[in-house]
């Protein structure tokens, strides 16, 4: 928190943090719509689903994921470019986790019965 004071530095830590929430909620949608398409893995559907959209349902996803795009595009671009190697710097030390270390030890969810 202290390294936050320096005003250059709380304006990166804010998009970096804003960016990665975005980026937390729009990945599920984008994965759910994939392999709603392929047809094959996990996905939930209108009877699984605990509520649903109806047929404005895809069009939502879509929205929210260009919108994920934008605001993304827009926290990276100056004055904001440490963002950018920020978050370049941090997805490249969670690929090296997962490659050294957790895919390893993850299991994944429990089969559906």
């Amino acid at each position: 928190m202290a390294i936050t004071v320096y005003a250059a530095a709380y304006t990166v830590v804010t998009s970096i943090s804003t960016v990665t929430l975005y980026l937390a909620y729009v990945i599920p949608i984008y994965l759910n719509g994939r392999n709603r398409r392929r047809g094959r893995g996990e996905y939930a559907t209108r009877a699984t689903a605990p509520w649903s959209l109806g047929g404005v349902g895809p069009v939502v996803n879509v929205i929210a994921i260009l919108w994920v795009v934008v605001i993304t595009v827009v926290f990276v671009l100056p004055p904001n470019e440490p963002v950018l190697w920020m978050l370049l710097l941090l997805a490249l030390a969670l690929a090296a986790y997962w490659r050294l270390s957790a895919r390893h030890h993850f299991i994944g969810p429990a089969p559906s019965r």
